[in-house]
């Protein structure tokens, strides 16, 4: 089978990951699989060490219209300028797609759709939408909310599947449109799996650091957690959030504890996910899974999640690692004095593996063309 694997933009995000992890399990089960980024950015330069041995390509590389950026602004506004909707650029690929350059599109959110849907009406190439984020078609933009609302129903509505990362998302779909939509959890490879007297003495977190994402949530716990390092990795969308939480830091005397960084190759990422103790990510009404969550069971690194998270129901039904209904800093510092010992922490790693072993990438890529 020929296949296009399109997203939209070529920067580190986990649904990026998914996307090209979706390429090389497909690639291994024997299609013939093109991978398109319809934009590069500067961060993208942080996917090249998970490129490596795949035949990809950028459909551009010229920043935004301001007018797709200024638009993306009334919806988002820590998404415009660099994460703005091309939408010329969803129409110009749709229009570079001919009858017999594939037998499917897998289009990675209902952004990417609108190339799919166009593509379909004009070739009749089927596509498929994975959808990675809550769907609610509440848009509070007068005028462009009601187009935006429509589109995205029409788009999942004339889609060949609908797919999302998680349950919880699925479900957010078939309640919003009334459209089918399937769970498809992103797959998990084994990788590097310390045990516990090779890790370090750091607890990890990592995401696309913003305002939605509570930040000192994280700053809080670490007045409570003692003789514990953590990592907070990833890009800041809000410099003067980052310039905020970092004076924060130096008013706690937290300097020696918490540490930030941005601008990590991707295997150095992987090495700091083997070494560190656990992974904590909190999300509030994402429902996606976090793909430091996958991470973490790849390196079967015991979690501290809430249950927001897509992938919280996973975790409370096969264990491997604490999920709180809300964010209690009594019960994360009990979780990990409970657990900083070789027999709790290789019982935790035991009930990873078991997950893992249920969720694999070749799974996941034979439910996307089913």
């Amino acid at each position: 089978m020929k296949i296009i694997v399109l997203f939209r933009l070529f920067w580190t995000s986990g649904a990026s990951k998914i996307a090209i992890e979706e390429v090389r399990a497909l690639s291994r089960l024997g299609h013939d699989v093109r991978l398109v980024f319809l934009r590069e950015t500067s961060s993208g330069k942080y996917l090249e060490p998970l490129l490596r041995g795949i035949d990809y390509e950028i459909f551009s590389t010229k920043p935004p219209k301001w007018i797709y950026s200024t638009i993306t602004g009334l919806f988002a506004p820590d998404r415009k300028g660099e994460g703005a909707v091309d939408y010329d650029l969803l129409k110009s690929f749709a229009k570079t797609v001919k009858p017999g350059d594939a037998d499917l599109m897998i289009c990675h959110d209902q952004l990417s759709g609108i190339s799919g849907y166009r593509a379909w009406k004009s070739s009749g190439i089927p596509y498929v939408v994975y959808v990675h984020e809550k769907v609610t078609g509440k848009y509070k933009v007068p005028i462009l909310g009601w187009y935006a609302r429509r589109l995205e129903y029409t788009i999942l509505k004339n889609a060949k599947k609908v797919f999302a990362g998680t349950p919880k998302i699925a479900n957010s779909i078939i309640s919003t449109y009334g459209i089918q939509a399937t769970a498809n959890f992103p797959g998990v490879e084994l990788k590097d799996s310390k045990p516990y007297k090779s890790r370090d003495n750091m607890i990890l977190t990592s995401a696309v650091w913003d305002r939605g994402r509570n930040v000192m949530v994280y700053l809080k716990l670490m007045e409570r957690l003692e003789n514990i390092k953590l990592l907070m990795v990833g890009r800041w969308r809000d410099k003067r959030l980052l310039q905020d939480f970092q004076n924060e830091i130096v008013n706690k005397n937290l300097e020696d504890r918490m540490e930030l960084i941005t601008g990590i190759p991707e295997d150095r990422l992987q090495e700091l996910y083997s070494r560190a103790k656990f992974i904590i990510r909190f999300g509030w009404g994402e429902w996606g899974p976090g793909m430091v969550t996958i991470e973490a069971i790849s390196h079967l690194t015991p979690l501290i999640i809430n249950s927001d998270l897509g992938i919280s129901d996973l975790i409370k039904e096969n264990g491997g690692g604490l999920v709180l209904n809300e964010i209690n800093y009594n019960d994360i510092v009990k979780f990990v004095q409970n657990n900083n010992n070789e027999k709790n922490y290789s019982a935790l790693q035991d009930q990873l593996r078991r997950i893992a072993s249920n969720y694999t990438w070749e799974t996941h890529a034979k439910i996307l063309i089913s």
